[in-house]
């Protein structure tokens, strides 16, 4: 991977967690799972037209990611994010969650602008700062 993309990669979970902590969501205690954020990352993937659902997302998590996850997990996770504001479900007239679909709101497209690349409305000053951290670990002899 190269610096670049490592730099971007860093910058977007930096963001993420900053929005995070911005939230009145306070069930974060121990740190963000990683499940939570390539939940995130999936439907940041995903065209905007398409009426998401959790077995959608579930698939495409596995496609992208190799892992299988459980719809729960997928259910737990996209609860947490429109806890966050990063979601927003529209609730099937039948009532079963499973079959909800999922958009993100305007915080979560602009994260998804961040993590794709498409966006300048985080500074480039955190990105450089970052990519300067990066060299200088990479440059410390062990």
């Amino acid at each position: 991977m190269s610096y670049s993309c490592t730099t971007s990669n860093i910058h977007f979970d930096k963001v993420f967690m900053q929005e995070v902590a911005k939230s009145k969501a306070k069930t974060f205690g121990n740190g963000i799972p990683l499940q939570l954020v390539l939940t995130f990352k999936t439907l940041s993937c995903l065209p905007d037209g398409q009426e998401l659902n959790t077995q959608v997302i579930r698939e495409w998590y596995h496609k992208f990611f190799g892992v299988v996850i459980s719809l729960s997990s997928i259910s737990r996770n996209v609860s947490d994010l429109h806890t966050l504001g990063f979601v927003e479900r529209v609730v099937n007239p039948f009532e079963n969650r499973r079959l909800s679909w999922i958009k993100l709101t305007p915080t979560g497209r602009r994260l998804q602008k961040l993590f794709i690349g498409t966006t300048s409305d985080w500074k480039d000053v955190p990105k450089l700062k970052i990519e300067n951290q990066l060299k200088t670990a990479r440059s410390i002899k062990i």
